[in-house]
């Protein structure tokens, strides 16, 4: 919803590449300022079997690995209220100054089971399964912390991107990463909020956008060199809203 102000008789894993892009011209761009109201809200539930070595790099002639199972779901909160907000850039892109909301994490992921596939043959030594770091997972104990986030604005989209960072240094395992990573709501609909920003008539901006997601493979992460994702399934919903409120 746009709304407009009577005196003038009218009135978002996109991601650091994209900050990196925007960043050299946006610094000498125009600047368009706002307070922002952002909430975020993510939740997931995930199963997953990964297998170390990866296809190829197994042990023996049986091609002997480790079978790395687990589950687990979560969920990602985070809201402000009037903080300011600086857009700089262009009409075909625009990006905004980091919004940090105070934001609160829950997560609950089972102890990986590890289990041996295939039989080494007599002769050949098999390496023990190397551990894995499961982090500090306490569904009872819900982490808080400070989600950063950018609003960006291409091709006339608006997109959201950032992280959740949180008080402790190791986080639940969570190979969907909706406990960890903002932006899997989506975009709004709306494909004119690079004119919405610039023009100085606008007033105010609201704009919501959400999604699901059911997982699968190519949607959760593994524990990266040299493994591979066997089986996954489960599902993610997430949504956001924002409200920009022009300051003069």
């Amino acid at each position: 919803m746009v709304k407009t102000s009577p005196s003038w008789r009218a009135l978002a894993p996109i991601a650091v590449l994209a900050l990196a892009l925007l960043a050299p011209s946006a610094a000498q761009a125009a600047s368009y300022r706002f307070k922002v109201n952002l909430t975020v809200h993510q939740k997931t539930g995930w199963e997953e079997t990964v297998r170390h070595p990866a296809p190829g790099d197994g042990y023996c002639r049986d091609d002997v690995h480790w079978a790395y199972y687990s589950e687990g779901e979560g969920e990602l909160n985070a809201k402000v209220v009037g903080a300011r907000v600086t857009f700089k850039g262009t009409r075909r892109a625009l990006q905004s100054s980091e919004i940090k909301m105070p934001a609160k994490q829950r997560a609950n992921a089972k102890p990986y089971t590890i289990s041996q596939v295939g039989t080494a043959e007599p002769g050949c030594e098999l390496p023990p399964p190397p551990p894995f770091d499961e982090g500090d997972c306490n569904p009872f104990a819900p982490r808080r912390g400070t989600a950063r986030s950018f609003l960006l604005v291409i091709g006339g989209r608006l997109n959201l991107t950032g992280g959740f960072y949180g008080r402790y240094p190791a986080a639940c395992a969570d190979p969907s990463l909706y406990t960890g990573v903002l932006g899997f709501g989506g975009r709004p609909k709306r494909n004119d909020v690079n004119d919405l920003i610039v023009n100085k008539r606008v007033q105010s901006i609201e704009l919501s956008a959400s999604d699901t997601t059911k997982f699968t493979c190519k949607n959760l992460s593994d524990f990266g060199a040299n493994s591979k994702c066997l089986e996954g399934s489960g599902r993610g919903t997430a949504s956001w809203k924002v409200k920009l409120t022009r300051i003069r």
